[in-house]
């Protein structure tokens, strides 16, 4: 895990984000993972 962390603080690791989703949205946020059209995982803030 210490690994993956100095990775990630070395910006040699970096996680994909679908795109940042209002929780109105949720069913569209996971739209593209269902159809395989996705490089990333849906974000929805919490308010």
């Amino acid at each position: 895990m210490r690994t993956i962390a100095g990775l990630v603080e070395e910006g040699r690791l970096r996680t994909g984000t679908a795109g940042t989703f209002p929780r109105a949205q949720a069913a569209r946020a996971h739209e593209p993972g269902e159809t395989d059209r996705t490089t990333g995982k849906p974000a929805l803030p919490v308010e």
